[in-house]
């Protein structure tokens, strides 16, 4: 073990490369290396094996949350999330979360999440700004409020509890597990709310869904719902913040974005490709029986982490790669939101939320930049996903 390279191999969340791992590629699409929970796994570097991990279905995700299985986190998941499922149960709590998630669903959120990004918008008014705490930060926690028909009078209490559990350095040990509980009851307080009043949202449509006599249990729509607005409303925000960021860092391309509006959806999917958000990329798999990877023999229980912002800097599939190109036809291949049985159920309400706030910004700021060098941006350090601390804008 002493002789594997550590993993990460990410240095500082500053930067948009990961040189080291590009490296590794040069000899081979995979590397053996020790993780910081101090486990062996693969990591699959190229596009071809990063897709092959997370779509082949003798890689398992649950097997990670075994005791003594390979691991990148300590974290765990309830027995009821979707990512502690797998084989039929999963393809059943999955297809009757999809029907409540589905894109035409997401579609139909989309006047709302365009009046929000207005309304925060509309509080742009001091110059310089921080874009993260003034828009990006509000902007996934109301709307994921307003998908499943919270009151409106309990939208801040949802912010601080997401807040709590997803800023562990800020915060301790029992104030994230009281936000926690806290948190739970309130999403069966919730379910209970809309079986007697059923609305016109995300939790009464689970509700509501079937799959022939059966649908979901209250603890699986509830964990569910916890999944989504801490997962989601986390990945989201910093989603939003790196690739803004890393859009405003290059002028010429925001100038040429708002000449071109209609560019945006092509622009988000390219922006997700090009921007890096984790540095031990997509929850790494199991093998369930020896499994060829990329020319390399995977045996049964081994752990393999597919790297994807690496295979998104793979130029069998990308075009010069290592250009940020907002007409890229190819940017939709990315494997941002994972794939296969495990791939983002949330994804349709990400993009359409992506899509409004880019061009709300490019419709209402069309000079819109940094406010601060891109070099002096600092970053938050040690968490799972990349984000800057601030973002300072001025017009």
């Amino acid at each position: 073990m002493a002789d594997l390279p550590l993993f990460p191999f990410v240095l500082r969340e500053a930067d948009e490369d990961d040189p080291v791992a590009l490296g590794f590629r040069d000899q081979a699409p995979l590397v053996r290396a020790v993780t910081e929970e101090g486990t062996e796994a693969w990591v699959a570097l190229t596009y071809e094996t990063a897709r092959q991990v997370i779509t082949d279905p003798r890689m398992s995700r649950p097997a990670a949350f075994a005791p003594r299985a390979p691991r990148t986190t300590p974290a765990q998941a309830a027995p009821e999330m979707l990512p502690s499922l797998d084989g039929a149960e999963h393809a059943r709590v999955r297809r009757l979360m999809v029907k409540a998630l589905s894109p035409a669903a997401q579609e139909r959120q989309r006047p709302a999440i365009r009046q929000l990004v207005g309304k925060l918008l509309d509080g742009f008014t001091d110059k310089p700004l921080d874009l993260l705490a003034s828009f990006l930060t509000p902007l996934p926690v109301t709307v994921i409020c307003q998908l499943y028909g919270a009151p409106e009078q309990d939208w801040d209490r949802f912010a601080q509890w997401a807040e709590h559990i997803q800023r562990t350095t800020s915060f301790t040990a029992v104030e994230i597990m009281e936000s926690a509980a806290e948190l739970e009851k309130y999403g069966y307080d919730l379910v209970k709310l809309k079986r007697e009043r059923p609305g016109e949202d995300f939790t009464t449509d689970l509700i509501r869904v079937r799959d022939g006599d059966a649908g979901l249990s209250d603890a699986e729509i509830v964990q569910n719902l916890l999944m989504i607005l801490v997962a989601a409303n986390d990945a989201s925000l910093k989603e939003m913040a790196v690739c803004f960021t890393a859009l405003l860092k290059r002028p010429k391309h925001y100038t040429w974005l708002v000449a071109h509006p209609d560019a945006v959806r092509t622009a988000v999917e390219e922006l997700v490709r090009f921007s890096r958000l984790s540095r031990s990329g997509l929850p790494i798999r199991i093998a369930q029986e020896d499994v060829e990877i990329g020319g390399q023999r995977i045996r049964t229980g081994e752990g393999v982490i597919p790297l994807h912002h690496l295979a998104h800097r793979d130029a069998s599939v990308f075009a010069e790669p290592d250009t940020l190109d907002l007409t890229r036809r190819e940017a939709a291949r990315h494997l941002g939101f994972g794939g296969g049985a495990h791939y983002c159920t949330g994804a349709p309400l990400a993009r359409v939320m992506m899509q409004e706030a880019l061009a709300g910004l490019v419709n209402r700021f069309p000079t819109l930049r940094l406010a601060v060098p891109w070099e002096d941006l600092e970053w938050q350090e040690g968490g799972l996903l990349r984000s800057p601390k601030t973002i300072p804008v001025e017009w």
